[in-house]
């Protein structure tokens, strides 16, 4: 395997890691313009030699090198930040009352308070990367 594939497998597997499918991202088109659109997939190597991932509105993949994470805009939206003992966490409302009422259960008192604005709920960016994740082993049966 050369240099130049080892690099396009890193971009593939860190663009995964951090971007599940469904992430809003802005695209350079062939022309220059600039769209945005969600992907549909998660990124890939074409070929074995060209990363690229799948676009809603485009028809086949697109390059990777060509894709951006659209700027200021939270794909998982948080509202509050629950003060868990193990620190604190952005979540969105749905799962700020999950964790108050599971630290009410086990007998703690969890604050919350409003989340700084662009913050994601980190379950909801775990929800997506596991489901992702799932995807993939069912494809690779």
């Amino acid at each position: 395997m050369t240099i130049r594939q080892q690099n396009n497998e890193l971009k593939v597997e860190n663009w995964n890691l951090k971007h599940p499918v469904g992430s809003k991202v802005i695209v350079t088109k062939d022309g220059g313009e600039v769209v945005e659109s969600t992907t549909t997939s998660p990124a890939e190597m074409l070929g074995g030699h060209t990363p690229v991932i799948w676009l809603e509105g485009f028809s086949g993949a697109y390059l990777l090198d060509r894709v951006a994470i659209a700027p200021n805009k939270a794909q998982f939206p948080a509202n509050v930040t629950v003060h868990w003992p193990s620190g604190p966490v952005h979540a969105c409302d749905e799962h700020a009352r999950q964790l108050k009422s599971l630290g009410g259960f086990l007998g703690g008192h969890v604050a919350c308070t409003v989340a700084p604005a662009g913050s994601e709920c980190a379950n909801c960016v775990n929800e997506a990367k596991s489901a992702t994740s799932n995807q993939e082993r069912k494809g690779h049966r």
